[in-house]
């Protein structure tokens, strides 16, 4: 993640930080958060409105635009509750096909990792300002079915807190 600098350096910028902070005083944004996206509402092929709830009640929002951004599990989701996705298995579950798009929720992989923390020679000076991921490495694991499913990232140093933290903490000590 980024971090501010400064006196708040130890706040993760985050996208609300980033970017809806600087758009709440907006007379067109109306921002209702706790609120969980059933589907999206469609006139033709342009999505109108979104059906949504909040706190048990159920209701329906409009705009002259609708923009989809739930992540790579969520979109596909709303998608398909929607009626956008592979035919034949909004068909079996009982959504009408608003649109066929057969690879809506297709190629999803988890990423699961192991860190590993070697030890410097002691009069290594490590420089918390440099980049720490700068090189990686993708590749098939021998007899796997998926292509890519390996990736291996060397850090170049890890914090007390981690390796995702404020740029300018201290090395890890042993």
């Amino acid at each position: 993640g980024t971090y501010l600098l400064g006196a708040n350096s130890n706040v993760r910028w985050s996208t609300a930080i980033g970017y809806l902070s600087r758009a709440r005083h907006r007379a067109n944004l109306t921002i209702r958060p706790g609120c969980l996206a059933h589907r999206i509402l469609f006139e033709g092929r342009k999505a109108t409105g979104v059906v949504a709830e909040r706190a048990g009640e159920t209701f329906t929002a409009y705009g002259d635009e609708i923009i989809l951004s739930a992540g790579a599990i969520g979109s596909p989701h709303i998608l398909m509750l929607s009626g956008i996705g592979p035919a034949a298995h909004l068909n079996d579950i009982g959504i009408p096909v608003l649109h066929d798009s057969p690879g809506v929720g297709q190629n999803l992989r988890d990423h699961p990792q192991v860190g590993v923390v070697l030890k410097t020679n002691e009069d290594f000076q490590q420089d918390g300002t440099e980049p720490r991921l700068q090189v990686g490495l993708r590749y098939t694991a021998q007899g796997s079915s998926f292509r890519n499913d390996m990736f291996i990232l060397p850090v170049s140093f890890a914090t007390p807190d981690g390796q995702y933290v404020v740029s300018q903490s201290d090395p890890v000590g042993f």
